[in-house]
């Protein structure tokens, strides 16, 4: 038991101990979830003026808002092991898909069509997804902490914004031209990289405020 009041806090505190190591823990882990369950519901596109989005827009833009507190809060090289470690269980995930699709379903199953529509992925869109992600997660993390360096702690929004701009944008530009290229017309690839990563952008400056509050409590933490 004392290792686990040591984790959750003991019955006096009444409360979680919070220290930055923790709360990497937590969001790291955070981090990784959002990320398989991007890739489980990115199948699916909604239309926004035109345009079709993918459903990963609900949760993606949270992930880079984590990237930011990673980056701002831990440094660049503590940011690029949580992205590459999102990386190895997003595969790991992918594979057991794989695993489950193949495995045999009893006589009662029939729902195997539907299961595989949800599940499988071709080595393209794996391919393109994944490498969206590594440059566009990398190049967000690095810009965060190129700005950090150059302006210390002022212009914080700046550093946010700025850093998803090009993180989103190099993302949405991998992902949909390695998908789409010789499929649809670049031009509309392009449209839809620009629409697509600037409401991403949006999205952070909305929420930036909360962003903010989380980077200042974090950094208070022992």
């Amino acid at each position: 038991m004392a290792p686990i009041r040591g984790v959750l806090g003991s019955k006096r505190q009444g409360v979680v101990s919070m220290t930055k190591s923790k709360f990497l823990f937590y969001a790291a882990a955070t981090y990784c979830v959002l990320l398989i369950a991007n890739n489980t519901i990115a199948g699916k596109t909604f239309d926004v003026f035109g345009f079709s989005w993918s459903s990963a827009f609900v949760t993606f833009p949270v992930v880079y808002i984590l990237n930011d507190v990673f980056t701002e809060v831990y440094g660049f090289k503590t940011a690029r092991k949580v992205v590459f470690m999102g990386f190895i269980l997003n595969l790991a995930a992918v594979l057991v898909y794989q695993i489950a699709i193949i495995v045999p379903g009893s006589a009662h199953f029939t729902a195997q069509p539907a299961f595989e529509a949800v599940f499988s992925t071709t080595p393209r869109a794996l391919a393109a997804s994944f490498g969206g992600y590594l440059v566009g997660s990398t190049l967000n993390a690095k810009i965060m902490q190129v700005m950090h360096d150059r302006h210390g702690e002022r212009h914080l929004m700046a550093r946010c914004v700025v850093s998803t701009l090009f993180g989103e944008l190099s993302d949405a530009a991998v992902f949909n031209f390695g998908m789409f290229l010789g499929v649809m017309p670049a031009q509309v690839i392009l449209a839809t990289v620009v629409s697509f990563g600037l409401a991403k952008v949006a999205y952070e400056a909305v929420m930036f405020p909360v962003t903010k509050v989380v980077i200042g409590k974090v950094k208070q933490l022992d």
